[in-house]
């Protein structure tokens, strides 16, 4: 695998583009799931809300029908709130106790009926307190899971952040410097310094654009060198031309005299 500096730097550029958008999506979703499991849990509160009522209720109308319905059917009443009961989660001792009373399918007598309407009493108030004690419950469970996943959500976007940061500093400190020293080595050539010693170390384009420097360095210091070679050939014959002149001067003087 190809190390970041030598990934291509669109694919850089697409990569710091799109990582804030993973970790955007990353952040919705766990919100979303975090919705889900409060609204759940409120589906559930208001689920075994609507039990108690119904099972209240039953109970309240179980006690309007001591004394005007049958024993028989008094018993269905009851024996219908034993699974009620069971649901949400209260003792249904009392109904146990009256169903051994209405269940012999004899009419209660006065002080029967009293005890049931006392037992009915009881197990109403319990079947409130059982209420209050699941609403305040699904409450405190949704104010924890609340607060627990705003935390969390805080933690992943300061986390995303961070990571948004280290990728968009690790992405400009693998383009800038080798940029500026690309710059550097163009101002040298274009000064006339082909003295710069040009490393590439790179496969992007950076790396392409280091390359063609150096070819372009080696180019021009091979003209400089060849003019420079010419330059001396040039010199070296005129100075051997000159010094034949010299020497033909001074023959042509010597015969004169």
């Amino acid at each position: 695998a190809l190390h970041f500096p030598d990934r291509a730097t669109r694919t850089r550029l697409v990569m710091l583009g799109a990582f804030p958008n993973v970790l955007l999506i990353a952040i919705v979703g766990m919100g979303v799931g975090a919705a889900g499991r409060l609204n759940a849990r409120l589906d559930e509160a208001l689920g075994m809300q609507a039990r108690i009522e119904s099972t209240r209720d039953l109970v309240r109308s179980t006690q309007l029908a001591l004394g005007r319905e049958a024993p028989a059917r008094i018993d269905e009443r009851l024996e219908d709130l034993e699974p009620r009961l069971a649901a949400i989660g209260v003792a249904a001792d009392p109904v146990e106790r009256l169903r051994h009373v209405y269940g012999k399918g004899v009419p209660a007598d006065t002080a029967a009926q009293a005890g049931a309407m006392r037992d009915l009493d009881s197990l109403a108030e319990a079947i409130r307190a059982q209420g209050e004690a699941r609403t305040h419950s699904a409450s405190a469970a949704a104010a924890a899971d609340r607060k627990s996943s705003l935390a969390l959500l805080v933690v992943v976007a300061v986390v995303a952040l961070a990571a948004s940061a280290a990728v968009g500093l690790a992405n400009a400190h693998s383009i800038v410097p080798p940029l500026a020293h690309a710059v550097r080595l163009a101002e040298a050539v274009a000064s006339g310094d082909l003295s710069e010693r040009i490393e590439v170390r790179r496969r992007d384009e950076l790396g392409r654009l280091l390359g063609s420097l150096k070819e372009m360095n080696a180019s021009l210091a091979g003209i400089v060198a060849r003019v420079q070679a010419g330059v001396q050939s040039m010199m070296d014959a005129s100075s051997h031309m000159a010094d034949n002149s010299t020497d033909l001067s001074s023959r042509t003087e010597q015969q004169a005299s």
